[in-house]
């Protein structure tokens, strides 16, 4: 999308100079996002474990795949197929 408007309509862009500000601003927003990616993980490992740990033929039917696939799909498919199984 940036590429496609400085192609179009160059200027509407303009450049910046990066400050220690602006850097360090940067550098805190990355973290947090690397935080949230990490805390993603592990709350999705520790559904898959909960998961596994009740329900253990669930990892056995579906295999690696279907848990670790889309997560919350994964949950809510998970749950009502695990009742049955």
């Amino acid at each position: 999308m940036i590429a496609d408007a400085a192609r179009t309509m160059p200027h509407t862009l303009r450049s910046l100079e990066l400050t220690d500000e602006i850097t360090a601003e940067l550098t805190v927003l990355v973290g947090f996002d690397q935080d949230l990616a990490a805390e993603a993980t592990r709350t999705s490992n520790r559904i898959r474990g909960l998961l596994t740990q009740f329900h253990p033929s669930l990892e056995r039917v579906h295999g690696d795949s279907y848990l670790l696939g889309d997560g919350g799909a994964a949950v809510t498919g998970c749950a009502g197929r695990a009742t049955r199984a």
